[in-house]
């Protein structure tokens, strides 16, 4: 840079956008969304006792994705000086850096309170309310949810 060869500024800049969260896989798991779906479950019995126990019809998870969606992007950049300084000394002070925008997140937007079934100090014991009248088993969470 002063035209002896003993000083280098380096620089630079990039956008990087990330494909792979719209990828195949995440259009193809709307395809088992309702009202395309019912699941039936049997929860709490045995193979013998299938036919006699409780048959719980549920819809699937839902998704759903964002209208105004934008592709995920990572900002990356570096500045850094270089000086020899003679002896065989060289100083490299770098300034790098990154950063994202965009990023997709998961909220589960219909999930049950923390503590819902558990009761007591050492949640060893079931909330009578969350309790199948049937086997005193707890509820699946999704009959808890509000």
């Amino acid at each position: 840079m002063l035209g002896n060869g003993k000083l280098a500024v380096r620089g630079a800049f990039d956008i990087l956008y990330d494909s792979s969260v719209s990828n195949d896989d995440n259009v193809l798991q709307l395809t088992d969304v309702p009202p395309a779906t019912l699941i039936q479950t049997l929860n709490y019995t045995t193979l013998a006792g299938m036919q006699t126990a409780p048959n719980y019809n549920r819809v699937a998870n839902m998704f759903a994705g964002q209208k105004d969606w934008v592709l995920p992007s990572t900002f990356d950049w570096h500045f850094g000086v270089q000086r020899d300084m003679g002896l065989g000394i060289v100083w490299d002070v770098t300034y790098l850096g990154n950063t994202t925008r965009h990023q997709p997140t998961s909220i589960d937007l219909n999930a049950i309170a923390p503590g819902t079934t558990w009761s007591g100090s050492t949640f060893t014991t079931y909330k009578p309310s969350v309790l199948d009248s049937t086997n005193g088993q707890p509820l699946p969470t999704n009959f808890l949810r509000p």
